[in-house]
């Protein structure tokens, strides 16, 4: 049997996205003896080797929770075309505080109070609402297949306030900080 470098398994464990703290502690070290581990410091035992690869195996073969258990199906919409009286209604009436822009089912923006609130500041409250959305429009939202791995949706959350939810390549709902709580 091949046994992994310790470069390996530094890479193994940093590809699985595992901290040093949590690898440590499932084998039963400190973290600091593995950073000497992993440094060249130290060389480890068969043992503490086969611990790290049993491990790693595990957490690789764990099946990732996605986000098809997490989404909402309910697609809220409005079109580059509407007017942004329209999107605030809808906003307003599902209790949404932004929206995807979808132009002949494509993602092409978004809309938020946010942007609203910019855009009034700008010009005159009944002028904003009588414009086309697309004048006002924000980028689009990030969009991710419905077997993406909730990690990773959480993480790119930290940035966005909504996703795109697809799966094979047609829109299925959305997700939200909130959908994750």
């Amino acid at each position: 049997m091949h046994l992994p470098t310790i470069e390996e398994l530094r890479e193994w464990r940093e590809r699985l996205g595992i901290t040093q703290k949590r690898a440590a502690t499932a084998i039963g070290i400190k973290q600091p003896y593995l950073a000497r581990i992993e440094n060249g410091g130290c060389e480890p035992g068969y043992s503490l080797i086969r611990k790290l690869i049993s491990f790693y195996e595990s957490v690789e073969n764990t099946p990732k929770e996605t986000l098809s258990k997490y989404f909402n199906d309910s697609v809220v919409y409005v079109d580059p075309d509407d007017l942004v009286s329209e999107a605030v209604r809808k906003m307003r009436r599902n209790g949404y505080s932004q929206m995807p822009v979808f132009s002949k089912g494509k993602n092409v923006g978004s809309i938020s109070e946010a942007l609203v609130c910019k855009a009034e500041l700008k010009s005159e409250k009944r002028h904003v609402l009588e414009m086309k959305i697309r004048e006002i429009m924000g980028p689009i939202f990030p969009e991710m297949d419905v077997n993406t791995p909730v990690d990773l949706a959480r993480q790119i959350l930290t940035g966005t306030d909504l996703i795109i939810v697809r799966k094979n390549e047609k829109i299925v709902g959305v997700l939200t900080k909130s959908d994750l709580i």
